[in-house]
């Protein structure tokens, strides 16, 4: 399966694209900053016609009540959200059974001449950034587990971000896996005795 990107104005709003799907929601996970829309990610080509996918970040203030499913006892909260940006999904959509994951990435950066960035001018291919206030959001690619949706809570919790299948409390409280090895019949035509979970494989995570 490949997806070059190759067509102009793309929209990954649910049910447009037969690969990907944009997320509508802030994200309520590792006290994140940031709100997800549809309307901050595309496709679009230069002038080489050479087409690539985007995702555009801009400050956007809001002060939203969210369901923590990871506070004591769970329930809503006040946060405070400070950018919007996009995530895409292949949630249900495909599967990648094995193989090799080849991607082609631009990370964001204040990367603009005037900035200041002190990079622009000493950085080579092999030297970490002097400075993170340069990069301030927090990139992310990588492969999860079917039977979690990421940033929906309610279908990660003690799913993610293992898959355990061994039945051995002294090493690990069955309890805290939702489909344990130890369970004779979890339900929804799944094997019993069979530890399942929702794997997260980062390709790449963080600037």
């Amino acid at each position: 399966m490949s997806d070059e990107f190759n067509q102009e104005g793309r929209t990954f709003e649910a049910g447009a694209d037969h690969l990907w799907t944009a997320i509508e929601k802030p994200d309520g996970v590792n006290a994140a900053l940031e709100i997800y829309s549809i309307n901050m990610t595309s496709t679009e080509c230069d002038k080489d016609d050479n087409c690539y996918f985007y995702i555009e970040t801009d400050i956007d203030e809001k002060n939203l009540t969210v369901w923590n499913d990871y506070i004591t006892p769970r329930g809503f909260q006040n946060v405070s959200f400070y950018y919007r940006a996009a995530m895409v999904q292949g949630w249900n959509k495909f599967c990648f059974q094995g193989g090799l994951a080849v991607l082609r990435v631009q990370l964001p950066g204040v990367v603009d001449k005037d900035s200041g960035n002190p990079d622009l001018v000493n950085a080579t291919k092999d030297t970490r950034a002097e400075s993170i206030a340069y990069y301030p959001t927090w990139p992310g690619i990588w492969m999860f587990g079917n039977l979690g949706r990421a940033i929906f809570t309610g279908s990660t919790a003690r799913l993610w971000p293992f898959s355990y299948n061994e039945c051995n409390d002294t090493v690990f409280d069955s309890q805290n896996q939702r489909i344990s090895a130890c369970d004779p019949n979890p339900g929804s035509g799944m094997n019993p005795y069979q530890g399942r979970g929702a794997p997260e494989i980062d390709i790449l995570e963080g600037g």
